[in-house]
């Protein structure tokens, strides 16, 4: 209450309840969604531009080889030790890694294999990033053009510590990648899985 001096009389002040909560409301409406939600939109837009839902990458056949795939190629035992998926601004990527279970007895090395899938909003955007690659690595000593119907794809080596093989069939490409190659390592192992995967683009 509060004494008003020009009436004599006292008055009373009415609840700030009300006055509290507009400013309240005014922020939640102008601060927008919680982040989360703000995430799934920009997500969502990025596949709205290729028409396509978000998907988890489990849902995606080719988003990582099999255990026995990656076996034959490290030509020993192996376990995962990483499987991601992120969408980075057009591009679908989805990244899978196994790692050799014991080191080799002959190298001393113990070996690991880096599987990437990518999916590109268009054949041009994919095209462009391969032949980027490709030309970087035509200095290289050992490269060779893998004949696969209907993509492109090559193979490269230094023969002593990595073998590279990249594809690209329309809008989507394959990346594997062996790291400390061993005794044990078997590029053709990784040939044929990679024309497995390619056949079912």
């Amino acid at each position: 209450m509060y004494f008003n001096p020009g009436s004599g009389k006292t008055a009373t002040i009415q609840p700030m309840r009300n006055l509290i909560l507009i400013p309240a409301v005014l922020l939640f409406i102008f601060s927008g969604s919680p982040k989360h939600s703000f995430e799934k939109q920009r997500l969502g837009i990025a596949y709205d531009f290729q028409k396509e839902p978000f998907v988890h990458s489990d849902s995606i056949p080719q988003s990582c080889i099999t255990q026995s795939e990656a076996e034959s190629i490290l030509g020993q035992s192996a376990r995962l030790s990483e499987k991601s998926s992120t969408m980075k601004e057009t591009i679908l990527q989805c990244k899978c890694t196994y790692t050799a279970i014991s080191e080799d007895a002959k190298t001393r090395k113990t070996g690991k294999l880096y599987y990437m899938f990518e999916k590109y909003k268009d054949e041009s955007s994919a095209r462009k990033v391969f032949t980027d690659i490709l030309t970087q690595n035509l200095r290289g000593a050992s490269l060779d053009i893998l004949q696969v119907t209907g993509c492109e794809s090559f193979s490269h080596t230094d023969s002593l510590n990595f073998y590279l093989i990249l594809a690209r069939k329309g809008n989507k490409m394959l990346r594997f990648k062996v790291n400390r190659l061993t005794s044990k390592t078997s590029p053709d192992a990784m040939i044929k899985v990679a024309k497995s995967i390619i056949s079912s683009l």
